[in-house]
């Protein structure tokens, strides 16, 4: 209710996954906290939603776990920070800091001091307790599309790099492990983090994984500007869609990975993907070549608006 937010920054003594680093942080860490300490969207700076010393911005700093209050402004950013908490687009909150004291403890990167400078509000927080709380509600056009297997783009055009890998395809199956955890949070993202549409986690973003293409459907779509601004443009606009995601090591998962020559061109290799998890499918304006997905939104009555990538031209960049 309202325009205030509150949540669980940082719970002491979870650990968290980073790409193979595991951290966690001690109680009294951030003490004593700074009085310019920063909650922004998606950790955008320029996006800064309130801050503490008068600013909107209230923190709790216990034993057990540090959290925040805030009072919004009303600003666009604030609108749609707003929006997307409500939609559940936007469940966590993530710490952005100056390490001062570290240690090693078993294997885990043990935080004892550290420099609080902001905590962003964002789509998926590293640390499994930054949670959100918020409210959800129901909103009109979805969008659907498709990110495609087995199609190779474009990584490189340089000349020096013809004989080594100037590729990359994913291939069918490739995201299926990650998949089937349905506690792994997957977003539909246009063009970066800092603008998420839609959560596999918050209900609103479907995932259909099929031997051709994996294929996405986002009901409830936050009513943001940004939003707004994407189904005012796509009938003007071809949009594209790519996949963000990580390679497991190869000690860790054998043959994630391989390269082959191209068909007809084997000074040109092609890394092929068949192990990966999957975070996110991104919405863009120039998708990778080779490889841009599809498109298209859907209105209320399940009728198709626009297939931008239908018929669409050779751009030249002058």
């Amino acid at each position: 209710e309202g325009r205030s937010i509150s949540g669980v920054v940082m719970r002491y003594g979870d650990v968290a996954n980073l790409g193979g680093l595991r951290e966690r942080f001690e109680p009294g860490a951030f003490a004593p906290i700074r009085e310019s300490v920063y909650l922004d969207l998606s950790h955008d700076s320029k996006r800064v939603l309130a801050r503490n010393g008068g600013g909107g911005l209230e923190m709790e700093d216990t034993s057990e776990a540090l959290t925040i209050r805030a009072e919004l402004p009303h600003t666009r950013d604030a609108d749609d920070a707003l929006e997307m908490v409500r939609k559940k687009v936007l469940r966590g909150l993530s710490i952005e800091f100056f390490p001062e004291r570290e240690k090693i403890s078993a294997g885990i990167r043990v935080v004892e001091k550290a420099d609080l400078r902001a905590v962003g509000v964002v789509a998926a927080p590293a640390y499994p307790a930054s949670k959100l709380r918020g409210e959800v509600r129901e909103n009109g056009d979805g969008i659907e599309g498709a990110f495609f297997y087995d199609r190779p783009r474009t990584i490189s055009d340089r000349a020096e790099a013809r004989a080594s890998r100037r590729k990359v395809s994913v291939a069918p199956g490739a995201f299926r492990h990650g998949l089937q955890e349905m506690d792994r949070e997957v977003n539909l993202i246009l063009g970066g983090y800092e603008r998420p549409l839609a959560s596999r986690q918050a209900g609103s973003l479907e995932l259909d994984d099929t031997e051709e293409a994996l294929k996405f459907r986002a009901e409830q779509l936050p009513d943001t500007s940004y939003v707004r601004d994407l189904r005012a443009s796509m009938p003007f606009v071809a949009y594209g869609v790519t996949a963000f995601y990580k390679v497991p090591p190869a000690d860790v998962v054998p043959g994630a990975t391989e390269l082959i020559p191209e068909d007809g061109n084997p000074a040109v290799l092609i890394e092929v993907i068949r192990e990966a998890v999957l975070q996110s499918l991104v919405l863009v304006t120039r998708p990778p070549r080779g490889n841009p997905g599809e498109v298209a939104r859907r209105g209320s009555d399940g009728g198709e608006i626009k297939r931008p990538w239908a018929k669409r031209r050779r751009r030249v960049y002058l």
